[in-house]
């Protein structure tokens, strides 16, 4: 594994590198009606898009240089085009000057479904696809060649040459596939994206097994993840009024429960994507105040608790407002890195 930084404009760290070294097999021919991806050759992705006709595809020789999704990049030759899709793939394929359509891929970045929505030869000379969350998914590692070129031959071949490096090639199409980029995420999101205060710490010494995040009263609480909602009004216990939605991930189930709220705005039953609405901060229950009690419960309601602060995507800045500071310290200190559900990390706070 290797770990490689993107630098540049867009300074973002990306990480865990994989080769990929296979390539399309060229031995027959494909048929019409084959595809990258989500993109069937010659549809509207990739077919119809305004052609540049110049060797040199983008030069960044003055900082970063975007290649414009949808748009065919041709050889000389007009044999062949380069094309950023809108599936995220980076692909070559032949082309027909009379139709004006791409045929027959010989190449991809194999990027397709990853959410791609940017490709960049970067200032530092390395080329990259990115999400639209700014998370670097591909790349060439080719950072430090500065004042990069990327042509396409009448070959069919993508070159970056480096100005930097006496015009020599740091990295060709052929044979290489470029470097994929695993993204680590966590599971679940932050439910009150309005609020970075927390007021309890996960162990607290009350067997608690949740966070409390301090908010003011009608805050906006959002869905962690995508799920079936159970809604509970009234003074079930402590709890208040409180939402359960429970979660399919990879085969295993999981449950968030949100407790405390002064109003539950989503319908009992009802299927919700992450982000979606469910309720509004309150102090209903056992409560001394406003804040909302979150926690993300393994297999049932009863089932086993697991640490928020290692399996939310944490926002930037959380700070502790009572007296959990180790336990904030503790999670922020960990928030770029991922964890696996089974593996029950949690902190000693």
């Amino acid at each position: 594994m290797k770990t490689n930084n993107v630098t540049g404009t867009m300074k973002k760290v990306i990480s865990t590198l994989a080769a990929t070294g296979c390539m399309f097999s060229m031995a027959a021919a494909i048929p019409a009606n084959s595809t990258i991806g989500s993109a069937v050759l010659g549809n509207a992705v990739v077919a119809d898009a305004a052609v540049i006709s110049v060797n040199t595809v983008v030069d960044a020789k003055n900082g970063n240089a975007d290649l414009v999704q949808g748009k065919f990049y041709k050889s000389p030759s007009q044999n062949y085009v380069l094309v950023f899709q809108g599936d995220g793939n980076l692909v070559i394929y032949h082309y027909n000057k009379t139709t004006d359509k791409a045929y027959s891929p010989i190449w991809s970045s194999q990027t397709e479904n990853r959410g791609g929505t940017k490709c960049v030869l970067q200032g530092d000379g390395n080329f990259v696809i990115y999400r639209s969350d700014g998370k670097a998914i591909w790349n060439t590692q080719t950072n430090g060649k500065k004042g990069a070129y990327l042509t396409i031959s009448d070959g069919g071949e993508i070159k970056i040459i480096s100005r930097n490096s006496n015009n020599a090639t740091t990295w060709s199409s052929k044979n290489n596939h470029g470097y994929s980029i695993s993204i680590n995420e966590r599971p679940f999101n932050w439910p009150v994206p309005d609020c970075k205060a927390i007021s309890s710490a996960f162990n607290d010494g009350r067997n608690h097994g949740a966070i409390d995040i301090a908010a003011a009263a009608g805050t906006s609480v959002k869905a962690a993840a995508g799920g079936t909602v159970q809604t509970y009004y009234g003074y079930n216990g402590g709890a208040g009024n409180y939402v359960v939605i429970t979660h399919k991930i990879n085969g295993a189930t999981y449950l968030t429960v949100y407790m405390h709220l002064s109003q539950i705005t989503v319908a009992n039953g009802a299927t919700v994507s992450a982000g979606t609405e469910i309720g509004k901060v309150g102090s209903t229950g056992n409560s001394t105040g406003p804040h909302l009690d979150f926690s993300i419960r393994e297999g049932s309601y009863y089932g086993t608790r697991l640490d928020p602060g290692y399996y939310t995507n944490l926002p930037a800045g959380l700070y502790n407002c009572t007296n959990c500071q180790n336990y904030v310290n503790e999670i922020n200190a960990n928030r770029n890195k991922s964890y696996s559900l089974a593996s029950h990390t949690h902190s000693n706070y």
